[in-house]
């Protein structure tokens, strides 16, 4: 691999709901204390934890991509693999339809699996799961059926499954389960859009000194760091800072997270630097035509500065804030 398409290692680390989830649920460990704690015991009572596997498969539509990310395990329940479908609903509302997305997600899987499995007679059975975080709790009918106004004389005619929901807005902190890791993901997600984010730092940031392979808490730690930095609006990043100085060692130089890095180097060096330049060569030549080159290089600087800041997940938002460029430039840049 050359060094020009050689990924640095702070480029895989995730920052989105999308990515960071997806990061802490790939981790084995961390799916299989998530499974073993919050499928039904029925279920788990059958289930080899230790066949547990990811497939690379994904199925959402890209459309609603933002809104969902899906994660698709493999296990072994009496000795025979079983797909576990888990689809993150990372949105502040509800979705009422989500039973009939993961119906086209399951047809998806059953669609591979014969495409993967010529000789396959039977289909393997999917449970479909939500891991919901929004700001109230998950109060709609979890049955497939329930989607049809009156079913009656039909039933026959429909086809009806349920869906497991794992509501972090309807439980308490310390019904929330499993290893230390899994327990630092589930209180991220369910204090991101939360006013009360800022008094929770320090019990999260606490449970980090508990992961035991220090190489691992780092990388933990930055994801957590990139993630709370991306998408929590209600964040102040003094507090934030002081409460990973406060509870890691080290904390003020992991603190040097990407926002930072793009607000330091983009917003302010790259817009004073595009300043003077456009200046100097305004004033040398004294010819509108210096003026326009050197704002065309300012403006195509802040486009770079944008497709990086994209390359790393940040929020549109975030994107306008830092570079000033128009929605329809990040629009163009993104297409």
């Amino acid at each position: 691999m050359s060094p020009k398409t050689k990924k640095k290692k702070d480029d895989r680390l995730p920052s989105t709901h999308d990515g960071t989830f997806k990061y802490f649920l790939s981790i084995i460990e961390v799916a299989q204390s998530f499974f073993k704690e919050n499928l039904p015991k029925s279920i788990v009572s059958l289930m080899d934890l230790k066949t547990l596997k990811i497939s690379k498969d994904s199925f959402v539509d890209k459309k609603i991509s933002k809104y969902f990310s899906d994660i698709l395990y493999e296990i072994k329940i009496m000795g025979k693999p079983v797909r576990v479908y888990l689809l993150i609903d990372h949105k502040s509302g509800k979705d009422r339809l989500t039973g009939f997305q993961l119906l086209k997600y399951m047809v998806r899987i059953w669609e591979l699996d014969f495409k993967q499995n010529k000789k396959a007679r039977y289909l393997r059975p999917v449970i479909p799961m939500v891991l919901y975080h929004g700001e109230s709790k998950w109060e709609i009918d979890k049955s497939f059926i329930s989607l049809f106004e009156e079913p009656g004389h039909f039933k026959d005619y429909i086809p009806d499954f349920r869906y497991e929901v794992y509501d972090l807005s309807g439980i308490q902190d310390e019904e929330i389960k499993g290893i230390v890791t899994l327990k630092i993901t589930l209180l991220a997600l369910k204090y991101i859009m939360s006013p009360g984010l800022a008094e929770k730092l320090p019990e999260i940031f606490g449970l980090m000194e508990q992961v035991t392979d220090k190489s691992k808490a780092n990388e933990y730690l930055e994801v957590l760091l990139r993630y709370l930095t991306s998408s929590a609006g209600n964040l102040d990043d003094k507090e934030l800072e002081k409460v990973v100085t406060r509870y890691l060692e080290k904390g003020g130089d992991i603190m040097q997270t990407i926002a930072d890095k793009w607000m330091k180097e983009g917003e302010i060096i790259g817009e004073r630097r595009g300043e003077r330049r456009g200046e100097r060569r305004g004033e040398r030549r004294g010819e509108k035509k210096g003026e326009l080159k050197a704002e065309k290089k300012f403006k195509e600087e802040k486009r770079d500065l944008a497709r990086r800041m994209l390359r790393d997940n940040f929020s549109i938002e975030k994107v306008l804030q830092y570079t000033n460029l128009t929605e329809k430039d990040i629009e163009s840049l993104m297409n």
